[in-house]
């Protein structure tokens, strides 16, 4: 079988997986092409690559609301991470001064899947159905998604943040433009950079700036890190505790950028690491905070294997002198 059938018999495959309704024929077109186009670049960059060089992946940092992920991704961003264009990322604002590093494309498809799902940010609803992200409802926002994954593929190496990632990380990786280098052999999965933080700061920080979630925010805290677990293989996630960058901030960058593939000169990552101001630093918390609390067991220990999953081990120590 030539080369060009595999490829014509794969973009059929990847055309029967999304079939937008007739009143969506747009974003076909938009589709057709981008899909056309992932298919040429594909082809070109394994003729013009030595074979035994592996494509970077894209990088999603994600993780509860309020644990990091601002700052982590705008460490990242110095670091090269294309997150987009200026004009695409969210505004810094008096709740988050230094920038969200959002990008709103990214936040507007969430927020549309969770809606699609019965869901927000701040009241997910359970999903039982694995295979969600292939219903029809999701049909024109899986093209829309491969749009925009198709617009960041020359932008290597490149990602976004958003914490609703937590919730929607079934829908990004069925995507065809994040499995098709999985599946050709040019790549790995999508790299997942969890940012953790004390779920007693987590809700303390959410409540100093008035949201009220309709879950509490140490349930909604539970909710988002067991879904990433359920989610991501330890393989293709990293684990990165927000008190770590007020330790030894280029170090723990070192930790994320090894493991997202991104070779970065020292130089570039002590410059980055001075992002990090101790202003930043609100909240103080531990596991021993958590357990005077009364919090649930359950959360706890959820928190205190993120914490080793990390190799941040000061809360465990805090956590077992106190038992």
């Amino acid at each position: 079988m030539s080369m060009t059938r595999t490829r014509r018999e794969r973009c059929e495959e990847l055309k029967s997986r999304v079939r937008p309704r007739a009143r969506d024929g747009v974003l076909v077109a938009k589709f057709l092409k981008c899909t056309l186009d992932l298919q040429l670049k594909t082809a070109s960059r394994a003729k013009h690559r030595n074979n035994c060089r592996k494509e970077l992946m894209p990088v999603c940092v994600t993780g509860m609301h309020r644990s990091g992920t601002s700052l982590i991704a705008n460490l990242l961003r110095s670091c090269r991470l294309y997150l987009g264009e200026e004009d695409e990322l969210r505004p810094a604002s008096p709740d988050n001064a230094d920038g969200y590093w959002e990008n709103r494309r990214f936040v507007s498809l969430n927020d549309e899947i969770l809606v699609t799902l019965g869901s927000a940010w701040d009241s997910p609803s359970p999903t039982t159905r694995e295979d969600w992200p292939y219903e029809e409802r999701f049909n024109s926002l899986r093209v829309r998604a491969e749009i925009l994954i198709g617009e960041f593929m020359d932008r290597e190496p490149w990602g976004w943040k958003d914490p609703r990632t937590s919730l929607t990380l079934p829908f990004w990786q069925s995507l065809n433009g994040i499995l098709m280098p999985f599946w050709l052999g040019r790549g790995q999965k999508l790299k997942i950079v969890v940012c953790l933080r004390d779920p007693l700061e987590v809700f303390e920080s959410l409540r100093d700036r008035q949201f009220t979630p309709s879950f509490s925010g140490l349930d909604l805290w539970l909710i988002y890190y067991r879904q990433i677990l359920d989610t991501v293989l330890p393989e293709d996630r990293i684990v990165t505790h927000y008190d770590a960058y007020f330790g030894n901030a280029g170090e723990e960058l070192r930790r994320v950028l090894d493991f997202a593939g991104l070779q970065v000169a020292p130089e570039i990552i002590e410059r980055s690491a001075r992002i990090v101001s101790i202003s930043l630093r609100h909240k103080h918390s531990s596991l021993a905070s958590l357990r005077a609390a009364n919090v649930r067991p359950e959360l706890i220990d959820l928190y205190a294997a993120l914490c080793e999953e990390a190799n941040h081990l000061r809360p465990l120590n805090s956590y077992s002198a106190s038992s």
